[in-house]
């Protein structure tokens, strides 16, 4: 029937690198207000990761989606400062250590920082500012084995299938599953995701994508320093 399903979610993640920022590792937005290093948020014109990452900041700030203001005043003023590092967020510049504070989904952050033994990061999710995002499973209509494809939705959806996913830091879709504190221990604590915000609304949030895509692009790029 065309129906969909959410098959695991992440969560906006701080990754920053202690070898090379001497200041304290943020665990909010405000932490970072405060401090002096650059910030990786990704692509923000283009790029989903960096426009839910300045959706996280609205709702730190006191906005929400639909109230980005906060998130703009917050942007403009990391912009003036200098702060905003401009290039991607991808595992090659985490690699060679040009990145000091990333954000990024939490499963992206927790594989970066298991593929970088060369550096030291502190990884976790903003307690002020946080939204969970999911991922779209389908089953297409021409699938020339759609019971077997219904087989693999059937594991991913198990317990044994959702505390898999959660072993390389994506957030389980089911909330009645408890990880083993193993898995907690190496990836995020499930109390650290509690409060984040989850995207409900699939459609306003395209909308509201497109809204920070044109801010940005009028309001914070001209204000970017090199």
């Amino acid at each position: 029937n065309g129906l969909w399903m959410i098959a695991y979610t992440g969560v906006t993640t701080f990754i920053f690198n202690e070898d090379v920022v001497d200041e304290p590792a943020p665990t909010s937005w405000a932490d970072v207000r405060e401090g002096t290093y650059k910030v990786t948020i990704g692509d923000v014109i283009g790029g989903a990761t960096g426009q839910a990452n300045v959706l996280a900041t609205a709702y730190a700030f006191g906005g929400d989606m639909d109230n980005l203001d906060p998130a703009f005043e917050f942007w403009a003023e990391m912009a003036k400062a200098g702060r905003i590092d401009q290039g991607d967020i991808l595992l090659q510049r985490i690699q060679a250590g040009e990145v000091q504070l990333g954000v990024t989904w939490s499963y992206n952050a927790l594989t970066y920082r298991d593929q970088t033994p060369n550096y030291s990061f502190v990884v976790g999710v903003p307690t002020d500012g946080s939204i969970l995002s999911g991922y779209a499973s389908v089953i297409n209509f021409y699938a020339p084995h759609p019971h077997a494809a219904a087989l693999a939705r059937e594991y991913i959806f198990s317990d044994e299938g959702q505390i898999n996913l959660a072993k390389v830091g994506a957030i389980p879709t089911r909330t009645d599953i408890i990880i083993p504190q193993s898995i907690q221990d190496s990836t995020l604590p499930q109390s650290s995701y509690a409060n984040s915000i989850p995207i409900t609304d699939a459609a306003k949030y395209i909308e509201v994508g497109k809204t920070i895509s044109a801010r940005w692009e009028e309001e914070i790029i001209p204000l970017m320093s090199n």
